[in-house]
């Protein structure tokens, strides 16, 4: 080692020589950007693989955030995770976990909390895994906003703010949507 500084390593272990998966911890400390470990490094050099797809660590936030929005009842938090949602698709292929996507967005301490409350195995916030943009978008499709005069507005994620102008009135805490489009559909439904 040339400088404390700028190094590489890599640590490997398993429960036998013979069997199983080696689990291991990488460190690019040559890396200037914040992303992690080169990904030509940890693939091609040392030959090893994420222990956690990209499709199941990237449906796994997807469905944390939809759970979390789900359960809160703060609006100011609800607002949080919508906006969570759109800026996390900025990180695609870039190595992440739930808790570094957390820390970086710089969420509130109660919406990080109702992220992380929605992991069913606590073990996975921390876990690591390549983002897919797309498998994002696949998994959080449309978008609702469910007003107190029984109206229920649905648009696709990636659109909803393109289609739906939101503004806040004036002198109350009201908010006005509007739209226009032609009717391709009505239907009449026995729940929502």
């Amino acid at each position: 080692m040339k400088n404390t500084r700028t190094y590489k390593s890599a640590l490997f272990r398993c429960a036998t020589i013979q069997a199983g998966f080696w689990d291991g911890v990488v460190v690019d400390k040559q890396m200037i950007d914040t992303r992690g470990a080169a990904d030509y490094w940890t693939s091609e050099f040392l030959q090893s693989n994420l222990k956690n797809t990209s499709a199941a660590g990237t449906k796994r936030v997807a469905v944390a955030l939809q759970i979390a929005l789900k359960d809160a009842t703060d609006p100011a938090i609800q607002q949080e995770l919508i906006n969570a949602s759109q800026l996390v698709l900025n990180r695609h292929g870039q190595v992440t976990s739930a808790k570094k996507i957390v820390q970086d967005l710089s969420l509130t301490q109660g919406a990080a909390a109702a992220i992380a409350k929605a992991f069913v195995r606590p073990t996975l916030y921390d876990s690591t895994f390549k983002f897919d943009r797309e498998e994002f978008k696949a998994c959080l499709v449309f978008r609702s906003v469910q007003l107190d005069n029984g109206v229920m507005l649905t648009a696709e994620n990636a659109s909803f703010d393109r289609v739906i102008d939101v503004t806040r009135t004036r002198n109350s805490e009201k908010t006005r949507f509007t739209t226009e489009g032609n009717i391709v559909s009505e239907k009449l439904r026995k729940s929502r």
